[in-house]
């Protein structure tokens, strides 16, 4: 079994990245219409189901 710890600045990091990532995935789905959100949505979910089950 191995063990790892984030440091603070580790931490930060990915914080930083965490608000770029989102802030890219807001530009690149803003011109998508409710419907197409709720296809994406149904299509993400089934490949979380899938997922699930192979694991």
């Amino acid at each position: 079994m191995a063990h790892a710890v984030i440091t603070d600045q580790g931490r930060e990091n990915l914080d930083r990245a965490a608000a770029v990532h989102t802030a890219t995935l807001r530009e690149v789905f803003a011109g998508f219409d409710e419907p197409a959100v709720s296809s994406l949505d149904a299509l993400l979910d089934g490949l979380r189901e899938a997922a699930v089950r192979t694991d």
